[in-house]
C-alpha cells in the first residue's frame, strides 16, 4: 500500500502486526464486546467494506462463513459491499448474512478458508496447564484462547465431565474437547448442548464438521463477548494470558516498550464475565520469564510497560509454572507476597526489594 494510507485498527495482533512494523497505526483501545457499537452507535464508518460468505447450495441463503464478529454493523454503514462468496466456506449456524443487505458485487469462488498453525507446547506449558486445570470444575463453561499455552491448557482438561463452551474462538484443540465428549455443554444454562463462540479457527476437516452443525453457533460481539451473556452462565471460566502482570494483579496484554504487540480483544470482557458469573473464575496464566531484547525477563513486573489492559480491581487468578497467586479478595500486602511466590525464584529478591520500597509490604 502507498505510504499515505492510514490503517486503523483495533490491535497489534495477526497481520496488523506485520503492518505495524511498515507504518503507524491508529489502534482503538476498545473491548470486543463494543465493537460493532463502534459502527452501529459511535459514528464509525467504512467507505467499503468486504466480506467472505458461504452459500447454502439449496435454499440459496448466504451466511458469515467462519466469523461473525462486527461486519454486519460496519456493513449497513458502508457505501459499498463487496462479497466473495468462498464455495468451501462453511455455514455456521448464527451466522446467517441479512437478507436486507444486498452486495454491490459479488466474486465467487473455491478454495480452502485459512487454517490455524500447529503450535506445540512444552514442559513450561505443561506445568502451568496442571496449575490452571486444578481450578477448573466440571461443569464449568470455559473460555480460551489460543496459541501453545493455551493448547496445554485444553488437553490438561480432557479429563473433565460436563464441560461447556462460550469463547471467542472454537480452535481445534477446543474442538477435540468437544468430540472428546469433556465439553458436552450440558450444564449451561443457555444454549444447552451448543458451541457458542464469535468465530471458528481449525483445518478443513473441522470446518467441514461443523458445516450446518447445530452444535455450533457464532454470535456477534454482545452475545459471544457480552457481560450480561457471561455473567448468566454459572461457573463460567476464562482462561487467558498476558504479556506481564504487576505485584498487585494488573495485566498488560497490549505493548512491550511502546510497540504495540497485541491488544484489549476481548480479555476485560470474559475477565470481567467470569467474575460476575455465579461461581466463575477469571485465570491469567503464563510463564515466569519471558524473552525481551534477547533476554529473559521476569513476567511478574513492579512496573506494567504498558497499558493495563486488566485493572487491579479485575484480578482474580494469575498462574505460573510455580503456583496459583489468588488475587480476587487479597490485600495489596497479600497481592505483592502472593505474586511475588509464582515469580521465577532468581527474581524473587529484587520484587520483595521493590515491594518494600513502594510499601506493599514491610
Amino acid at each position: 500500500m502507498p505510504a499515505s494510507v492510514s490503517l486503523e485498527v483495533f490491535g497489534g495482533m495477526g497481520s496488523a502486526l506485520a503492518m505495524s512494523k511498515q507504518r503507524p497505526l491508529a489502534v482503538y483501545p476498545v473491548n470486543y464486546s463494543r465493537s460493532a457499537a463502534l459502527f452501529r452507535d459511535a459514528g464509525l464508518r467504512a467507505d467499503v467494506v468486504l466480506v467472505s460468505l458461504a452459500r447454502d447450495n439449496t435454499t440459496g441463503r448466504l451466511y458469515q462463513g467462519a466469523s461473525h464478529g462486527y461486519v454486519i454493523d460496519a456493513a449497513r454503514r458502508a457505501r459499498v459491499i463487496i462479497a466473495e462468496i468462498n464455495a468451501q466456506a462453511p455455514r455456521v449456524r448464527g451466522g446467517e448474512w441479512p437478507e436486507d443487505l444486498a452486495p454491490a458485487c459479488v466474486v465467487e469462488s473455491d478454495y480452502p478458508i485459512a487454517e490455524s498453525a500447529t503450535v506445540r507446547s512444552g514442559d513450561l506449558e505443561e506445568r502451568i496447564a496442571r496449575h490452571v486445570a486444578s481450578r477448573v470444575p466440571d461443569g464449568a463453561t470455559i473460555q480460551v484462547g489460543i496459541g501453545g499455552l493455551a493448547g496445554a491448557l485444553l488437553q490438561n482438561l480432557a479429563g473433565h465431565r460436563h464441560l461447556g463452551v462460550h469463547s471467542g474462538l472454537l480452535t481445534r484443540p477446543l474442538w477435540a474437547l468437544v468430540q472428546s465428549g469433556a465439553a458436552d455443554n450440558s450444564r449451561k444454562s443457555s444454549d444447552a448442548g451448543v458451541s457458542i463462540c464469535s468465530a471458528v479457527y481449525g483445518d478443513q476437516g473441522m470446518y467441514q464438521a461443523i458445516d450446518a452443525n447445530p452444535q455450533v453457533k457464532i454470535c456477534p460481539p454482545e452475545i459471544s463477548h457480552g457481560i450480561v451473556s457471561l455473567a448468566g452462565l454459572p461457573r463460567f471460566t476464562a482462561l487467558n494470558s498476558a504479556l506481564e502482570v504487576d505485584l498487585l494483579g494488573q495485566a498488560n496484554s497490549e505493548s512491550v516498550d511502546g510497540r504495540y504487540i497485541g491488544g484489549v480483544g476481548g480479555l476485560n470482557d470474559f475477565v470481567r464475565g467470569a467474575i460476575a458469573s455465579a461461581g466463575g473464575c477469571s485465570i491469567i496464566a503464563m510463564p515466569s520469564r519471558r524473552s525481551r531484547s534477547g533476554a529473559l525477563v521476569s513476567s511478574v513486573v513492579k512496573g506494567l510497560s504498558g497499558p493495563a489492559t486488566v485493572g487491579a480491581s479485575d484480578a482474580d487468578l494469575v498462574v505460573t509454572e510455580y503456583g496459583v497467586a489468588s488475587l480476587r479478595h487479597a490485600s495489596r500486602d497479600e497481592r505483592a507476597r502472593r505474586m511475588i511466590a509464582i515469580a521465577h525464584p532468581e527474581d524473587r529478591p529484587e520484587l520483595e526489594a521493590t515491594a518494600k520500597a513502594m510499601r506493599l509490604i514491610t
